[in-house]
């Protein structure tokens, strides 16, 4: 794996990276509390979105938004390339408060609309900036660099978004879907893998199958970093650990308590304390 740029701060994670031998057991599937702005420069992958997949081709930008998962599925060993921004939010809240540049985020629906393709811009400045991330510059400079080629992208985005909106053109989700709908609208609800086997009539090792296919886990993981991803930010917003465990549907606070740290390196109650 080569890296053109990296840089990471407090509220941004930036990346340029070339994989020359890549392999689809390399990537797993994963989920992070910031958004994402992914840009797929070449090679032969398609990108799983909370089971939707979406074929990927030069200059296309996928968006992800907190807690939306997502997986590089590699189709052949041809170079992988792409960029990526993971970003917090609150970098725009004072300068866009009535959260406009990020409404292609928070309006989509999991898994639909997280792909626009090169048509769907105006021009072609969302490409220079994402190449300009690698542009030599003082250290002291790199985050305000950044956030300036941001604003221009999702500046770019915002009206792409529109475009598609008032056009109707939405890209319907893969058939997985309807299963990661269900399960998100019953996330702290006594689900088990026998409930949704019967819901829709399928094995318990069907329904991982075509889960795992769609999204690149087994469904007990997905659930388990979905409700783990919500515990944090309730904690953080001040609930009380034992209120959490509860109402994030785990069953005993031990249990959630192991989880917790396994996934975040800390116990509940410590990051209440933040």
């Amino acid at each position: 794996m080569e890296r053109y740029f990296y840089y990471r701060d407090a509220d941004i994670f930036c990346h340029h990276t070339l994989d020359t031998a890549p392999r689809t057991e390399d990537y797993s599937m994963h989920v992070h509390e910031n958004f994402e702005l992914y840009y797929f420069i070449c090679g032969d992958a398609s990108y799983l979105v909370e089971g939707t997949e979406y074929e990927l081709r030069p200059h296309d930008v996928l968006l992800m938004r907190g807690s939306e998962t997502h997986k590089t599925k590699i189709n052949s060993a041809a170079p992988y390339e792409r960029a990526a921004i993971h970003f917090s939010p609150a970098i725009f809240s004072a300068l866009d408060p009535d959260g406009t540049l990020l409404m292609p985020f928070t309006k989509h629906q999991l898994g639909q609309n997280n792909r626009y393709s090169e048509d769907d811009f105006l021009s072609g400045r969302y490409k220079e900036c994402f190449s300009d991330l690698d542009a030599r510059r003082r250290e002291t400079e790199t985050r305000l660099f950044i956030i300036s080629r941001m604003l221009v992208i999702l500046t770019e985005l915002q009206y792409a978004y529109r475009a598609k909106t008032d056009a109707g053109a939405i890209e319907h989700p893969g058939p997985a879907s309807e299963i990661v709908s269900y399960i998100n609208l019953h996330l702290f609800e006594d689900m088990s893998l026998d409930s949704i086997s019967r819901r829709f009539y399928l094995s318990k090792s069907q329904l991982n199958r075509v889960f795992s296919r769609a999204t690149g886990s087994p469904v007990w993981e997905y659930v388990r970093i979905k409700r783990l991803l919500s515990a944090r930010e309730r904690l953080l917003a001040g609930e009380s650990a034992v209120n959490v465990c509860t109402e994030c549907g785990f069953k005993d606070y031990s249990s959630f308590f192991r989880a917790y740290k396994a996934r975040f390196g800390q116990s509940p109650s410590s990051e209440r304390q933040k």
